[in-house]
Order: C-alpha cells, then sequence, then structure tokens
C-alpha cells in the first residue's frame, strides 16, 4: 500500500488525507441538484482520474466534466466539495472505496444522455399531441354578415362601454344583443377574439388607435344597419315577431272572454308603434316579460309610466315616464302610448254599453254602491294583507322574477297580480325589491 499510495496522484493523494470519515450533515453550501437514476450514491469508480476541482454543486461538476472530451463519468466528494472527472479507464463501481465511505456521488455521462433524450421525447410526444388536438379542434370562424357599407375596418370608439360578451360568432348575434339594450347605439365587434362591445351614446369618436381598433375591430352604428335593412328582411322579421307573440300568447296568457280579448287587442294594435324606439326617460327595465300585454299590465301598475317599450326578442319590456323622446326607428321594438291605448279603450268600452243596455243599467247601479263600498274595501284589503304578511321572513327558491324599484308591498303584490305563474312575493323594503315565486 505505501507503493500505492506513493504512486497516487497529488490531488487524489489530497482527496486521500484530507477525506472525512462521515459525511456531513449541515453542508447548506452544497446543492445536490441533480436528481433522478443516474445519480449513485455513496458508490466510486475508482481509477481513471482526469483532474479534481472545487465546486459548489453536482451540475457545477457536470459542467466541467461535459467541457472535457475525455470525461465519461465524475464523481463528487460531499465532505470536500470536490469533483473527480474519470476517463473511460475506470474500474467498475465500489461502494467500500474511502470516497464512497466517505459520501460520494457518481455519474456517468452516458446515462445522463440517454435520461435527458428520454426527456426530450417524453416532451416532444407531449407536444404533438397538443399539436394533434388542436388540429382537431374546430376552428372558431366569424361571419361579418352585416352590409359592408355599415362596416368600420379597424376602427374603435372608446368609452360609452355597456357590456363585453365573448364567443360570439357574427356581426348578425352581436347586432341582435345591441338591440336587446335600450340604450346601445353602436357594437364594436373584434372578430379575432369572437368579442361584442356594446356602446351607447356617451362613446368617443372613432380611432384607428386604440387596442381594440389594432386587433381589426369592426365598428356598426345601429342607425346606420336599421336604414340599410331590406325591405324583405324587415317584412320577414316583422312576420316572425307576429308568429312568435301569438304562440306565446297562447301557451302562456289565460284564456280571457272573447269580447274583452278583441277589445283590448283592437285598442292595442291601434296604438302600437312597430319597429320603433322611444329614447330617454326609462324608468324601469324588466326581463322574461313575454308579450306587448303583459309589459302594458306592468305599465298600469306603476304610477311614473306614461309608455312602455318592449323588446321580442329578448323578452324585455321597458318603462318609460313622460321624460321620453320622440318615437325613432329600432328594428325589433315595439312601442306603446298608454294615454292612446285607454283612449281607444275607453271608446270600445263605449259602443260595447251601447249594443248592451241591460249591462249598462248593471253597470250604473254598481256605480252607485261604489262610493259605500270603497271604503270599507279598502279596509277589507288593507286587514287581509296584514294577516297574510309573514313580516322578517323568506321563501326558498322557486324565484321567477325579481323587480327592483319596488316602493311598496302592495307595489309587488301587482307585478305577482299580472303573472300567471305567480302565487307568492317576497317583499325587501330596504332595497326595494320584489321576488315573485312559483308554486315551487
Amino acid at each position: 500500500m505505501e507503493c500505492v499510495n506513493a504512486d497516487a496522484p497529488e490531488d487524489e493523494k489530497n482527496v486521500n488525507a484530507d477525506a472525512p470519515q462521515d459525511e456531513p450533515s449541515d453542508l447548506p453550501s452544497f446543492s445536490l441538484d441533480l436528481k433522478g437514476s443516474c445519480v449513485e450514491k455513496d458508490i466510486d469508480y475508482p481509477g481513471g482520474w482526469i483532474r479534481t476541482f472545487d465546486v459548489g454543486s453536482l451540475s457545477e461538476c457536470l459542467e466541467k466534466c461535459s467541457m472535457n472530451s475525455e470525461c465519461v463519468l465524475f464523481v463528487v466528494l460531499i465532505g470536500k466539495q470536490q469533483c473527480l472527472l474519470k476517463n473511460s479507464d475506470h474500474e467498475g463501481p465500489t461502494s467500500f472505496s474511502f470516497i464512497a465511505k466517505a459520501g460520494s456521488r457518481a455519474v456517468k455521462m452516458d446515462c445522463l444522455s440517454d435520461q435527458n433524450k428520454k426527456t426530450a421525447r417524453k416532451h416532444q410526444e407531449i407536444d404533438e399531441e397538443k399539436h394533434q388536438k388542436e388540429k382537431e379542434k374546430p376552428e372558431e370562424t366569424f361571419d361579418l354578415d352585416i352590409p359592408g357599407s355599415c362596416m368600420e375596418i379597424g376602427v374603435d370608439y372608446p368609452d360609452g362601454f355597456i357590456a363585453t360578451f365573448n364567443g360570439i360568432s357574427s356581426l348578425s348575434k352581436c347586432r341582435k344583443l345591441c338591440q336587446g339594450e335600450a340604450s346601445c347605439v353602436r357594437i364594436v365587434a373584434i372578430p379575432t377574439t369572437n368579442r361584442c362591445i356594446l356602446k351607447n351614446s356617451r362613446h368617443s369618436e372613432g380611432t384607428k388607435v386604440s387596442w381594440a381598433a389594432k386587433q381589426g375591430s369592426i365598428s356598426i352604428s345601429m342607425e346606420c344597419v336599421n336604414a340599410d335593412a331590406p325591405e324583405d328582411e324587415k317584412k320577414a322579421r316583422k312576420h316572425q315577431e307576429i308568429d312568435e307573440e301569438k304562440q306565446r300568447k297562447e301557451k302562456e296568457m289565460p284564456r280571457r272572454k272573447e269580447g274583452k280579448e278583441k277589445t283590448d287587442n283592437e285598442s292595442e294594435d291601434e296604438c302600437v308603434l312597430k319597429d320603433t324606439d322611444l329614447q330617454g326617460g326609462s324608468i324601469r327595465r324588466i326581463v322574461d316579460v313575454s308579450s306587448m300585454e303583459e309589459c302594458r299590465g306592468f305599465c298600469e301598475n306603476n304610477i311614473k309610466c306614461v309608455s312602455i317599450v318592449f323588446i321580442q326578442d329578448v323578452e324585455r319590456c321597458v318603462l318609460k315616464d313622460k321624460d321620453h323622446g320622440d318615437p325613432e326607428p329600432r328594428t325589433g321594438s315595439k312601442a306603446l302610448i298608454m294615454e292612446c291605448w285607454e283612449e281607444k279603450n275607453t271608446q270600445n268600452g263605449k259602443t260595447q254599453e251601447n249594443e248592451n243596455p241591460g249591462k249598462n243599467e248593471d253597470k250604473e247601479h254598481k256605480e252607485k254602491e261604489m262610493p259605500h263600498r270603497k271604503e270599507g274595501k279598502e279596509k277589507t284589503d288593507n286587514e287581509q294583507e296584514d294577516t297574510c304578511v309573514m313580516k322578517d321572513t323568506d321563501l326558498q327558491g322557486g324565484s321567477i322574477r325579481r323587480i327592483v324599484d319596488v316602493s311598496s308591498m302592495e307595489e309587488c303584490r301587482g307585478f305577482c297580480e299580472n303573472n300567471i305563474k305567480c302565487v307568492s312575493i317576497v317583499f325587501i323594503q330596504d332595497v326595494e325589491r320584489c321576488v315573485l315565486k312559483d308554486k315551487d
């Protein structure tokens, strides 16, 4: 052994002399940053020594070996933080050498190479699978199905924001969303992201330097679209709305007496302004309204309401006060001035009275009795409501409509009486909200 030790390289002699007998437990400065089956713990490969370096991590030793053309493996003596590079003349693995017993890590370069190839192959397979799924995924398209004369390509109108909708596949669908919003006067569509943005009249002037414009936005004025719509298209849409409204009435509205139904419809038809909107003066927007008649019922229960706008496509009813503007064209909307309807309805009622004198006598008799009974009836109604009202109580589930800006329990009850599905109500005084409930 004395002879062997004398022939050992100088660097290996230093390792032998100073090597600790046990692997230190507290070595925060040395990083074991290589993991996996290629890192052999407490193993040494004697012989084949090339050179020794001081290192702070396994990866640093790997870098030293990679830069040496003869290096085929390296052994790290953790206690001394030394890296021993080895060539192909090394012996087989052993766990009995002083280096192995002192706490070592041995790594073969060809093992790392195979491991890297497997990892690269796995990543490639994942990428190919991902690419294949993307190819199979149906490509989202955006149809430019509105007349080109109304389109401003690469132009945006900042501000005036109402709402943004994603996943929209065509300009016509974006336009339909705008038609369902009373204050919408313009749409800005971004075909690359299938996005639709609704704008009101407070939008700024057109620009080509905003983020939306740079993504190829298409801006369209609703006034231009309504003006350019072909007559055949308008007529077809109008007939479709009439058919849909008729079907909804037959399915959802309770059957009324034939004479009254005829009178009401005649009055309403004469006063309805089709494809018309009334700008401004909105006091309430109510959703899930199935017909013009139901919308009119909401107006009759609101003391401020003087007119309505009903939008069939989105089943929305907008109540208007006296501050509304003049009628303006808007495809898909119907406007009704309540004063006109009440006047026509009164005239039709008088005609029926002349045709039925016996009925008139009954009516006069009832009108004479009415002042005497009115006070008692109001008292009875209030007593009945107080008896049935459950204070500080909620009814879970079964909500069919939520209505805001409702000032009293009586007004809330009026909404329920005009809804065929409504069997109970919940009135929240603090936020002036009325919730209609069905039998569920």
